[in-house]
């Protein structure tokens, strides 16, 4: 009997040997298994928006475009799937579309003004800017809008009324690409777009949007004993290069962020001593008002680039030049970032009175023409600096700049059954081709008639002429020049 008892125990005992021999083994294969999923998962591209916990997986797959086999993200966010970015030469391009999806921006094709449906071009309209993305090309352009007037997007868009006349220009490394008739821009230029941090941190891509980085930074300047971060939305758009424009009794001033910090860590550059500042984004600078005065500060010098001394002081766009008008005891000049007077400080105004008379021509900057002369007024008449500061022969003696046909043109119209005198429209430029031949130039009035000066600053079309204005036909427009006793199309008269 006590046989069979310690058979039986050798039995049960070696059950239980095997059954925690299995449960080792099980336990082992679920670790590993665990393990085997935690560092599949964590290969996994990832993209975050604005925290960890607004995360998700990124689906990976193989186009071809061009002929050319690139890797194409897909992201799965509010139940739809987004396209999300491309690589491309080893270079990220993301979904201009797409990153409007994800936060919360309108999309357009096209450009915002002259309105059309290019499907090269696209534009944005962000929390206080439209800012325009083309095909092919690496410049950023960026126009502010007045908010308390944009109260529709979907009936004002296309409209120029509630935009500043200012237009911001960025210049990226890389050009934006089409593909499938989406555009992709790189990341820098989705960067400036977007006003938004994107960050990639190994197989992570994190996405801060600006509204985000305006929360997080308010409570890190209230915390380093400022009242908050500016409100003005220029302003905020500074925090995507890691500068934050504090308050404090009503006065700013300028904090910079170490980027390399992942504390949020960096030190006061400017005292909070400025009755205001206001950022320029594309050349990285702050107009500064103190004590109803205005300069330019520098973050990077962190010092003033120009004299506080102006009674005001605006942002003026230009291709190559950052230019801007500034004024004293009532008179207008224009000054260069880096101080060089462009423009004497001695007229009653810089830029055209109004743009409306020639709307037809699509003409945005009233203070710039052909991005090459300056428009100045004085004594009630007209001249023209170049951009460069060198002063041109077009001296301030012009009547008036451009051409309103309506008060000179009755005679053509009573003399052209065909013409009405709605088919005749204002003329401020002239931009005619025939074949490979250009006129350029800008129309001027002298002593009662008008002519043409060239790009060159030199009289293309002595001012002999009772009205300048063109008509639009298919193959694009006309420009003529008319007096009592005949009418010569501009390629007519000058014999191209």
């Amino acid at each position: 009997m006590n046989t069979e008892v310690s058979d039986e125990f050798q039995k049960r005992k070696k059950i239980v040997k095997t059954a925690i021999i299995v449960s080792v083994i099980l336990f082992v294969i679920i670790l590993l298994l665990m393990i085997y999923f935690y560092i599949l998962e964590s290969k996994k591209l990832k993209f975050v928006i604005n925290t960890a916990d607004a995360s998700t997986s990124l689906k990976v797959t193989t186009t071809s475009v061009d002929g050319e086999e690139v890797n194409k993200g897909m992201v799965s966010l509010n139940n739809q799937n987004l396209d999300l970015f491309v690589v491309k030469d080893e270079t990220y391009y993301f979904n201009i579309k797409s990153i409007c999806e994800i936060l919360g921006y309108d999309y357009y094709k096209g450009e915002y003004n002259p309105a059309n449906e290019d499907s090269d071009k696209c534009y944005i309209v962000n929390e206080g800017e439209y800012v325009s993305f083309a095909n092919e090309s690496n410049i950023i352009k960026k126009q502010f809008y007045n908010s308390d007037k944009k109260t529709d997007t979907s009936s004002d868009t296309n409209s120029s009324n509630n935009l500043t006349p200012n237009i911001e220009k960025y210049t990226v490394e890389e050009s934006i690409i089409k593909i499938e008739d989406n555009l992709y821009a790189p990341v820098d230029a989705i960067k400036i777009g977007f006003n938004v941090k994107l960050v990639s941190n190994g197989n992570t891509i994190n996405l801060y949007s600006l509204s985000n980085l305006v929360k997080v930074y308010d409570e890190y300047a209230k915390q380093n004993g400022y009242d908050g971060i500016s409100e003005d939305f220029k302003n905020k758009r500074a925090l995507v290069n890691d500068l934050i424009v504090v308050q404090e009794n009503g006065k700013y001033g300028i904090y910079a962020l170490d980027s390399n910090s992942e504390n949020n860590t960096g030190k006061e550059i400017i005292n909070t001593r400025y009755d205001s500042l206001e950022y320029v984004g594309n050349i990285n600078q702050f107009i500064a008002k103190y004590s109803g005065k205005f300069g330019i500060l520098s973050p990077e010098k962190e010092e003033l680039t120009l004299p506080i001394e102006y009674d005001s002081l605006e942002f003026l766009s230009s291709e190559e030049l950052m230019l801007y008008i500034v004024s004293k005891n009532n008179k207008y000049g224009v000054i260069s970032g880096n101080g060089d007077k462009i423009v004497p400080v001695e007229f009653e105004r810089i830029g055209l009175n109004k743009l409306d008379d020639f709307s037809e021509q699509n003409i945005t900057n009233p203070y710039i023409l052909f991005d090459k002369y300056i428009v100045v007024y004085s004594n009630e008449k007209y001249g023209l600096y170049s951009v460069d500061g060198t002063e041109t022969t077009m001296e301030t003696v012009y009547e008036s700049l451009g051409c309103i046909a309506k008060d000179t043109a009755q005679f053509v119209v009573d003399q052209n059954r065909n013409v009405q005198m709605s088919d005749l429209y204002n003329t401020l430029i002239i931009d005619a081709k025939s074949g490979e031949n250009v006129v350029q130039g800008i129309v001027v009035k002298y002593q009662g008639h008008y002519g043409v000066v060239g790009l060159d600053g030199k009289v293309l079309i002595p001012t002999e002429w009772d009205t300048i204005f063109f008509l639009k036909n298919k193959e694009g427009l006309t420009y003529y020049l008319a007096s009592t006793e005949k009418a010569v199309t501009i390629n007519q008269l000058l014999g191209i």
